[in-house]
């Protein structure tokens, strides 16, 4: 994955985190929130936790608190006690696919694409207003040259 870069213009580090997936290792719970640190939270989890936590999933999203919301609500359901979910594999496949489309259309690399879309944009209405000057400082020239 892309690191995010704090120096691009556009890009408010406040705004950013990761939406990640953990897994209670050996067994089928999961839990989903959000941090800036995956691995720092890992560490705090795994304080209290008798089994292994690994990291699943982690996507780097803008506003990552309405995302977390919106996936606990389609797992409300299979909620186990706080962010802890005990999802069956079919289950699971189908939160890895939503959270692979997320990151496509929401996550930090769509926004560089989206931020370089905007600049090429940009860059050709330049050049296009360039041409359309040059095209009439040619025409001053030549009417100039050749009076008629």
């Amino acid at each position: 994955m892309m690191k995010p870069s704090p120096k691009h213009p556009k890009f408010d580090h406040k705004e950013w985190g990761y939406l990640y997936l953990l897994q209670m290792t050996a067994s089928d719970f999961y839990k989903v929130g959000r941090t800036r640190k995956v691995d720092n939270r890992i560490k705090v989890l795994q304080t209290g936790c008798p089994t292994r936590i690994r990291c699943v999933r982690r996507v780097y999203l803008k506003n990552p608190a309405k995302w977390e919301t919106i996936v606990h609500r389609a797992l409300k359901d299979f909620r186990t006690t706080g962010e802890w979910f005990h999802l069956p594999p079919w289950r699971l496949q189908q939160l890895m696919a939503g959270l692979d489309r997320l990151e496509k259309e929401y996550g930090y690399v769509a926004f560089m694409a989206e931020q370089r879309e905007r600049k090429i944009k940009e860059a050709e209405k330049r050049a296009e207003a360039h041409w359309a000057r040059q095209e009439c400082i040619d025409r001053m020239i030549r009417k100039r040259r050749c009076p008629s």
